[in-house]
């Protein structure tokens, strides 16, 4: 946007049908402060529900709702991208995942919710994994 957009909020997790976060890209360190460029991504329902719709159908459904969301008038933004993710969250029924015979392991940020606390807990709860198999297999 160039004309900046008058909210106070930064970055919030959100919860709504089809966006669950959203940034303020051009605030973070060391970025261009304008133009004001925001990032949203969509929840993974709305996304596997939308995700063969043209680009331009979905930048403008959550353009809406992300005015909307931030309770603000309408703007067309200068530019806008919209782009499909279609592997960025993995789904395991735990956290992460090792297997004994291959000495391999997985997990991340991805499989605890996509946040950077997700990573830690993805890694605490591999290592909690690798050791119980471990220490079983030597015994």
């Amino acid at each position: 946007f160039s004309q900046p957009l008058a909210t106070p909020i930064k970055a919030a997790f959100v919860e709504s049908d089809s966006i669950q976060w959203l940034a303020l890209d051009s605030d973070k360190p060391g970025r261009l402060a304008q133009p004001q460029r925001w990032v949203l991504h969509a929840t993974s329902d709305w996304s596997i529900r939308n995700l063969e719709r043209e680009p331009e159908e979905v930048i403008a459904e959550l353009t809406a709702h992300f005015f909307e969301l931030l309770r603000l008038p309408y703007v067309e933004p200068d530019e806008s991208l919209a782009h499909r993710w279609r592997f960025a969250r993995g789904s395991l029924e735990s956290g992460a995942a090792f297997d004994l015979p291959l000495r391999l392991g997985c997990g991340g940020d991805w499989s605890h919710g996509a946040r950077v606390e997700g990573a830690w807990l993805a890694g605490q709860e591999l290592a909690e994994k690798m050791l119980h198999a471990l220490q079983r297999s030597d015994g």
